[in-house]
């Protein structure tokens, strides 16, 4: 399932790994559709591409010791794409799945829980299903996690936060003070730590309502190449632009700090 990593590009994850690195990495899949336009195929063969990227993109990360990585698959704002389309992404959704499901050993051997984000009643029963074999099979070996955002957008999931505590309030579970931002963090169907860096291929410059809560403090990165063009030297150069940024994030902290002393 995972694509080989070869020694040049091992000794390159290694080298980047004695930097600081991101806790959890964001990705807006996006050009999926671009992609197939450029090689004059259909947009289920851009789709097929992009969504079977997302297994070696997460071998990339983990390797590189990365703990988080939230995929956007698929929006609730994609209903609005023809039927057609709808059912090719479905259908190459559960391929991926399929695939990952039929190599759990391997995700047990190196620690990977899959996880689903998102409005499970608007996903199909056979996909809702595979979703949950994927996590009760993965998820007590885990330490690390593939977090796959379906039939989600930001705004229902806050929305759905507040639903939850509006629940706990009328039923007398909690109380005025115990409703603050952490008990609405608790309450969203990701409650992983914040995210770090939020990528976004195809060169779209916009977050389309993925994970607004967790990127209140993300750097943010947008990639003019497609998602299925996305691999090792885009992962590179990534953290490359990360680990220049937090150190000069910490060389300005550390001059304030003087100037107020």
């Amino acid at each position: 399932m995972f694509q080989h990593i070869t020694s040049l590009q091992s000794f390159c994850l290694n080298v980047i790994g004695m930097g600081p690195l991101p806790n959890h990495v964001a990705l807006i899949m996006d050009g999926n559709r671009r992609y197939a336009k450029k090689l004059q195929k259909d947009t289920k063969y851009g789709h097929k591409i992009g969504f079977h990227n997302i297994p070696h993109i997460f071998h990339m990360f983990n390797s590189l010791g990365v703990k988080h990585m939230t995929v956007y698959m698929f929006s609730i704002e994609n209903f609005k794409r023809s039927p057609v389309e709808i059912e090719n992404i479905f259908c190459v959704t559960e391929e991926v799945l399929q695939l990952f499901l039929d190599n759990v050993v391997e995700l047990n051997r190196i620690g990977a829980c899959i996880r689903f984000i998102g409005n499970a009643k608007l996903i199909p029963k056979n996909l809702r299903r595979i979703f949950c074999k994927l996590y009760l099979k993965t998820k007590d070996a885990a330490t690390s996690y593939l977090n796959i955002a379906f039939c989600y957008t930001s705004r229902e999931e806050i929305t759905h936060s507040i639903n939850s505590i509006s629940i706990g309030y009328r039923r007398n579970l909690i109380q005025d003070e115990d409703i603050d931002e952490n008990l609405l963090t608790s309450c969203c169907y990701l409650e992983n730590p914040k995210v770090d860096l939020l990528i976004r291929t195809s060169g779209e410059v916009r977050l389309s309502d993925y994970l607004l809560w967790q990127t209140y403090d993300a750097q943010i990165m947008f990639l003019g190449c497609t998602w299925p063009e996305f691999g090792f030297w885009q992962i590179l150069y990534c953290m490359l632009k990360y680990q220049r940024n937090v150190s000069c994030s910490e060389a300005i902290a550390k001059k304030q700090s003087k100037l107020q002393m």
